[in-house]
C-alpha cells in the first residue's frame, strides 16, 4: 500500500468512527434481579456465557472476599482476571476452566453495545456499560496477531466508602471539615442548607490501578451526601455513579456528552460548562499536558472544590509537574492546592490488598515556600521532617501504620523496602 492511499484509507477510517454510534447502555432497573433481566435480554441467548460469566464474578468471587479490578478475555484463550495488575485464570460453577470464547462471540458482545456493521483487524473500540447491582464496566476492544479480545475495568456498582479506604485520621478528619453548614431565608421561613468551605484543589496521583478512582469516589460521595450544593463531573469514560445523594449530580462523558467544536477544544468546552453551571465541586478524570493542569488549577481558584488526577508517582513529582506549570502565576498554585494524594497497593502474604497512601496537605509555611517556588525547602519539610508539618505522611509513615495496624509483618515491610516482594503496584 502505497503512502497515499494509506492516508486516503485512514481518514476514511476516522470518519467512520466520527459516526460510529456508542450506546449509552444502562441496565437500572428497581432490583437486581429485574436489571439482570433486562441485561440478558440485551446481550441475547447466543452470548450467554457473557452475563453468566460477570454475575458469576461478583457472587463467587468478589462478594466472597477475592477483588477483581480488570478483566482480560481474549479470543480462545481462557478468561482471565486480575486484582493488581496480576491476571489468574477464572472458572466458577457457571464458567468452567476449559471455556475459551472464540473470535465471533467476543466480536457479538461488542456489537451489543457499539452500532458497527463489521469488525476490522485494527478497530479499537472503547465503550462501558452499568448494571444495576452488578457493577459499572469500561471496555476497550481490540486485536493483535494472535486475535481479538477486550480488557474490562470493573467497578463496583456501589459507592466506595470513607472508612473502607484505610485514610489516616487526620486526612479523613480534613474530608469531612470540608463540609460547612448555614442557614438561609427562604419565603416559608428558614431552611438549613449545606456546602463546601470555598473552592481549592484535591489532587490525587499514582499509576493505573493504584485507586484514584475508588478514592475520589470514596470522597466525593460522602461530600454528596452532606452538601446541597451541585456536584459535576467530567469523566472519560464516567466511572462511578452517584445516585441517591442529597446533592444534585450531574454526570457528563467527554466526548459524547461534551464535544469539541470548530472552536473550542473539548476541554475548553468542558471549561466553559463548568463555569456556566456553578458547581460547588467538579471532578474532573485525567489533567494530561501542562494547559489542562493549568485549567485544573485555574478552576479551582474560581470557588469550586476541584479533585483531579494527574500522570504522576509521587507527592513530590506532582508537585514538581504543578510549581512548572505555575511558575509564572505561583501564587495561584499558593492559594489554591489543598492536598496531593499519591497510591500504592501492595499484597500481604495472604494476598490481601493493602493501600498505601503519601499525603500532603500544605501549612502555611508550606504554601508560602510553593508562592516562593522553593520546592527545596518543602521537599526537606515533607520527607526529612524538618519541620513541625503535621498534615504530611510519607509512604514510609504508611508502612509504618500498616505494621501497627497488623496489616503487614515487620518482615514483609522490611521486604518491600527492599523491592524483593509483593513490590508497590
Amino acid at each position: 500500500m502505497d503512502e497515499l492511499t494509506f492516508h486516503i484509507n485512514f481518514k476514511e477510517k476516522m470518519m467512520a468512527y466520527k459516526n460510529m454510534k456508542i450506546k449509552k447502555n444502562k441496565f437500572l432497573a428497581n432490583s437486581d434481579e429485574e436489571a439482570r433481566k433486562q441485561f440478558v435480554i440485551h446481550i441475547g441467548d447466543d452470548n450467554v456465557w457473557f452475563p453468566n460469566f460477570l454475575y458469576s464474578m461478583k457472587d463467587e468471587w468478589i462478594n466472597k472476599g477475592f477483588p477483581v479490578s480488570d478483566i482480560l478475555i481474549r479470543e480462545s484463550k481462557t478468561i482471565m482476571v486480575s486484582p493488581i495488575k496480576t491476571y489468574v485464570p477464572f472458572s466458577s460453577s457457571l464458567i468452567k476452566k476449559d471455556f475459551c470464547p472464540t473470535k465471533s462471540s467476543i466480536q457479538s458482545i461488542v456489537q451489543k453495545f457499539v452500532s458497527i456493521d463489521n469488525l476490522e483487524h485494527g478497530d479499537v473500540i472503547e465503550f462501558s456499560f452499568i448494571v444495576y447491582g452488578l457493577g459499572i464496566f469500561r471496555v476497550s476492544y481490540s486485536s493483535d496477531e494472535h486475535g481479538v479480545g477486550m480488557s474490562i475495568r470493573y467497578l463496583s456498582f456501589s459507592l466506595p466508602r470513607m472508612d473502607s479506604m484505610k485514610y489516616p485520621d487526620f486526612y479523613e478528619n480534613f474530608i469531612y471539615d470540608l463540609v460547612s453548614k448555614n442557614t438561609i431565608a427562604v419565603p416559608s421561613g428558614t431552611m438549613s442548607v449545606s456546602g463546601v468551605k470555598g473552592g481549592g484543589l484535591i489532587l490525587h496521583v499514582g499509576a493505573t490501578g493504584s485507586g484514584k478512582s475508588t478514592s475520589i469516589a470514596a470522597e466525593v460521595g460522602d461530600i454528596a451526601e452532606k452538601i446541597t450544593g451541585a456536584i459535576n463531573t467530567y469523566e472519560s469514560p464516567i466511572e462511578y455513579r452517584y445516585t441517591a445523594t442529597l446533592a444534585p449530580v450531574r454526570q457528563y462523558e467527554i466526548g459524547m456528552d461534551i464535544k469539541a467544536d470548530d472552536e473550542h477544544s473539548i476541554f475548553d468546552n468542558v471549561k466553559r460548562h463548568l463555569l456556566r453551571n456553578n458547581p460547588s465541586v467538579v471532578v474532573f478524570g485525567e489533567a494530561r499536558g501542562n494547559y489542562e493542569i493549568k485549567e485544573v488549577i485555574d478552576a479551582s481558584a474560581r470557588g469550586h472544590l476541584v479533585f483531579a488526577t494527574i500522570h504522576a508517582s509521587t507527592v513530590m513529582e506532582a508537585l514538581t509537574t504543578l510549581m512548572s506549570v505555575t511558575k509564572d502565576e505561583p501564587k495561584l498554585l499558593e492559594n489554591t492546592l489543598h492536598a496531593i494524594i499519591a497510591h500504592k497497593l501492595v499484597t500481604n502474604k495472604e494476598g490481601k490488598i493493602i493501600p498505601i497512601y503519601e499525603i500532603l496537605i500544605p501549612d502555611h509555611t508550606m504554601k508560602t515556600s510553593i508562592g516562593k517556588q522553593d520546592l527545596a525547602s518543602i521537599a526537606k519539610a515533607f520527607i526529612q521532617k524538618d519541620s513541625t508539618v503535621k498534615n504530611s505522611f510519607t509512604f514510609s509513615d504508611s508502612l509504618k501504620r500498616a505494621a501497627e495496624e497488623g496489616w503487614l509483618t515487620p518482615t514483609e515491610i522490611e521486604n518491600i523496602r527492599k523491592g524483593s516482594y509483593n513490590s508497590f503496584k
